[in-house]
């Protein structure tokens, strides 16, 4: 049969129509409801009798919000158009649920919202604002971290500071400072230059929060961001009230102790009370980001517990049937969404401060751990015994908190490989052989979870190789030492 034998499907002048649309860009949406096509001809054009009318399927991409992916920011990203055009009018009501906690943020200049959510922060226009506006003030605060931190190098060369028995501390604050101005300034660049925090939020959004199944709890997520924002806003202030006991209460070892919050100048109370505010930014800066990363990994978690519970429940009702889940694309392709949530945050945000985490903690507990093993106990005295021991405590939390948080989140995110191995295989389609393979290599494959500036992924076997290196720190300088 001859290809000019057999009429088209769409009459000639209904085929230029669709396709001039297509040319000039004038082509109707793909979101409409399915249209019937005309019937079949035969050569001369009389229709087939019988011929059921053919109906074009469309996709749906506005009623099945699972299906939304970053895939178009990301091209308008490596365009450089900005990845907040086509979505801008989007109910940010996730990133409204951890308000209590962003907004502590914004006051100790850690965030700026209209970078995120321009609908309802929307850049300065006049020229007061455009002066005195949250970025100002977040660089403003970034001046007095670097300003706190840079402060300590010449007190290492001057004076009574000079003293072996005083480095330690002035060690100690060099390095905490160091990390909050770091991580003040990291969480600046990536709002202010990085274009995947607005992603993350918007991705969280439209294919998470906006489907009633895969939803995070309202009320469990305004609670839990509260409840950070209280730890945090308790922690910053128990570390202020030390300090101002340092400084003001009539013990001349507490007197003494409270040198290195002023160092190099000597002691005066209205330089006590000038560093005790930019303490407070400090101490700010060093829990709030801490705070915020476990708030979205134990959001991240809880999401891919649920979606496991989901999938034992589809595998056990499809084995009953004896057949293949019937919505297992549907949950792999939430799988993938909660995937790219993770993705999308750990290369925004959290990949730098987790590296600015290990690459100032792990030091300094590796310092600590050396000072308290080989100096006598004499030289320390019992303030200086609590004053290492506090120190090494906040350490091991930080570590261990970030460690484990983010271990959990990889473990969650892997956990359905298991159930996969129990699928129905009898009578299976090529296409839900795809299906399965691709969701066998995700989880199978690399592994997913938040890493340290790309370089590895934190991992359970990751903690256990960290503890191991600890451990054998410890055994050689004891043995050193004795």
């Amino acid at each position: 049969m001859s290809r000019s034998s057999v009429s088209p499907l769409v009459e000639d002048g209904t085929e230029n129509e669709v396709g001039n649309a297509w040319t000039n860009g004038t082509a109707p949406s793909m979101t409409h409801e399915g249209f019937e096509l005309p019937p079949l001809k035969t050569s001369n054009g009389t229709p087939l009798h019988g011929t059921p009318l053919a109906k074009r399927q469309t996709t749906e991409t506005t009623k099945r919000p699972l299906e939304m992916t970053v895939s178009m920011e990301i091209e308008e990203n490596e365009k450089g158009l900005s990845s907040l055009d086509y979505m801008k009018d989007i109910d940010m009501e996730f990133y409204a649920l951890l308000g209590p906690l962003i907004k502590c943020m914004a006051f100790f200049g850690l965030w700026h919202g209209y970078v995120v959510d321009p609908l309802h922060n929307p850049p300065p226009k006049t020229r007061f604002k455009k002066i005195f506006n949250q970025k100002n003030y977040c660089i403003l605060a970034q001046i007095l971290l670097w300003f706190n931190t840079l402060r300590y190098a010449p007190a290492f060369f001057i004076g009574s500071y000079r003293d072996p028995i005083k480095i330690v501390p002035k060690v100690i604050f060099s390095i905490f400072t160091l990390q909050c101005a770091l991580n003040s300034s990291v969480f600046f660049y990536c709002l202010s230059k990085k274009n995947k925090v607005s992603i993350f939020f918007h991705h969280f959004e439209s294919a998470i929060q906006s489907n009633p199944v895969t939803a995070v709890d309202k009320k469990w997520l305004k609670r839990a961001s509260w409840a950070c924002t209280i730890v945090a806003i308790i922690f910053v202030v128990i570390h202020c009230l030390n300090q101002a006991a340092n400084a003001y209460l009539p013990i001349e070892t507490f007197r003494n102790n409270s040198l290195v919050f002023i160092a190099p100048m000597y002691y005066s109370s209205p330089l006590h009370v000038l560093f005790g505010i930019i303490f407070l930014f400090n101490f700010a800066a060093w829990i709030f980001p801490l705070l915020f990363f476990v708030l979205i990994c134990i959001i991240l978690s809880r999401q891919f517990v649920k979606l496991d519970l989901r999938i034992e429940k589809s595998l056990r009702k499809a084995r009953i049937d004896g057949c293949f889940p019937k919505d297992f694309e549907v949950l792999r392709r939430q799988h993938e969404a909660l995937c790219t949530a993770l993705d999308t945050s750990n290369d925004g945000l959290f990949t730098y401060v987790n590296l600015v985490t290990y690459a100032t903690m792990a030091p300094l507990a590796v310092f600590l751990l050396y000072r308290i093993i080989t100096s006598p106990s004499y030289e320390l005295g019992l303030s200086g015994w609590f004053f290492y021991w506090t120190w090494m405590i906040n350490i091991f939390i930080n570590v261990i908190i970030v460690s484990w948080i983010a271990a959990i989140s990889s473990t969650k995110a892997h956990d359905p490989r298991e159930r996969l191995f129990l699928v129905n295989l009898w009578n299976i389609t090529n296409e839900e052989i795809m299906q399965m393979n691709v969701f066998l290599n995700r989880v199978s494959g690399d592994p997913i979870g938040y890493t340290i500036f790309d370089l590895v992924t934190i991992t359970k076997p990751f903690i256990l190789t960290i503890g191991g290196l600890l451990l054998t720190f410890y055994a050689i300088i004891s043995e050193f030492n004795g």
